[in-house]
C-alpha cells in the first residue's frame, strides 16, 4: 500500500508541474484535482488497514481533529508571516541575489540562464511568485 501511495504522490507532483507550465510537452490523463483525490484515497485506505479496530467514521473524525490542529497552526504561522511578505514587483525583479518571477514564461527564461528555482511565495496581492537564486 505504501508503494502505491508513493506512485500516486509522484503522479500528483507531475500534475502540479504540468499545471504550472513546466511540462508543456506532456498531456495528462487526469486533472490535478483527480491526482490529489487519488493520493487522499490511498492515505485513507492505509489508515483503514492500520486502524482495523476503528470504523471509517472514527478514523475520519480523528483525521478531522488533526487536520484542524494543523490548519490552526498553519494559520498562526501565516499571520506572523504577513509582516514579511515580498513587495509587489514587475514580471521579474532582482533583489540582491534573489530573482522573483510572476510568470511561467519568465521562469523558463530564468532556468535557461542557469538560475536555480528555490521556492514559491506570494506577493502583497496574493499572487503566486517564484523565487530563483543566482549561482
Amino acid at each position: 500500500m505504501g508503494l502505491k501511495l508513493m506512485e500516486e504522490v509522484g503522479e500528483l507532483a507531475e500534475a502540479i508541474n504540468f499545471h504550472q507550465g513546466y511540462l508543456p510537452h506532456k498531456t495528462m490523463k487526469e486533472p490535478l484535482i483527480g491526482e490529489a483525490a487519488d493520493v487522499i484515497q490511498n492515505v485513507l485506505a492505509i489508515l483503514a488497514r492500520i486502524y482495523e479496530d476503528k470504523s471509517p467514521d472514527e478514523i475520519l473524525g480523528e483525521l478531522e481533529e488533526h487536520l484542524q490542529k494543523k490548519t490552526d497552526k498553519w494559520e498562526s504561522i501565516m499571520i506572523k508571516a504577513e509582516d514579511h511578505k515580498v513587495p509587489e514587483v514587475p514580471e521579474a525583479s532582482v533583489m540582491g541575489t534573489i530573482v522573483i518571477s510572476h510568470s511561467v514564461k519568465m521562469d523558463h527564461e530564468l532556468n535557461a540562464k542557469g538560475l536555480k528555482f528555490i521556492g514559491v511565495g506570494e506577493d502583497d496581492n496574493g499572487s503566486e511568485i517564484h523565487l530563483f537564486v543566482k549561482p
